[in-house]
């Protein structure tokens, strides 16, 4: 939406702060802080990265969790709140863990796949985006071969989470799978 409302541009470059760092996936997190990157490459490595540093470099260029959560009630997901930057690690007073919902996921994975999120040009760079997470996927694994998904997953120690666009056929649809209390392995 920063996008569409022109104040910031995917090409615009700002740098990476001590205050983004978090351990997790991603290679950003071995990089000095005040390393710059373009706002498209931050979100790439986002979401086919699972990155961190990226994601809470973004979640300040937009105007932080308040902002986040605002957009995210716009979109008629009103169990997600973002209270803090994103870690590798449980809040100290597990009521203040960032939280969704598989409803409140599929509600905006089907937002965006239908352009009511954004401006259209919008939602389809997104897609775009999405579609090249290569990362492990138990989404793209229990699908036909031939069936091709958009999908962005998460994980936590035992808390395995994936959200997608499929598309089957002439049939699109969104998923979203959460689990906890899962296996520590997580293939």
């Amino acid at each position: 939406r920063k996008i569409d409302e022109g104040e910031v541009s995917l090409n615009d470059s700002f740098a990476t702060e001590s205050g983004d760092w978090a351990g997790g996936a991603g290679w950003l997190q071995w990089e000095e802080s005040g390393t710059y990157h373009t706002v498209e490459d931050y979100m790439w490595m986002m979401m086919t990265q699972s990155d961190n540093v990226a994601t809470n470099a973004l979640l300040r260029l937009v105007g932080g969790p308040a902002n986040v959560n605002e957009v995210a009630r716009s979109l008629d997901a009103p169990d997600t709140f973002v209270y803090q930057k994103v870690t590798s690690e449980r809040a100290a007073v597990p009521a203040l863990d960032n939280r969704t919902t598989p409803r409140d996921m599929a509600t905006i994975l089907d937002k965006v796949y239908t352009g009511e999120a954004l401006s259209p040009d919008s939602s389809q760079k997104m897609v775009e985006i999405v579609y090249q997470n290569e990362l492990q996927s138990s989404l793209k694994d229990g699908l036909p071969e031939d069936v091709e998904a958009a999908k962005k997953g998460g994980w936590l120690y035992k808390v395995y989470d994936e959200a997608g666009i499929v598309w089957h056929e002439d049939r699109p649809y969104v998923v979203a799978i959460f689990s906890k209390h899962g296996s520590e392995d997580v293939e």
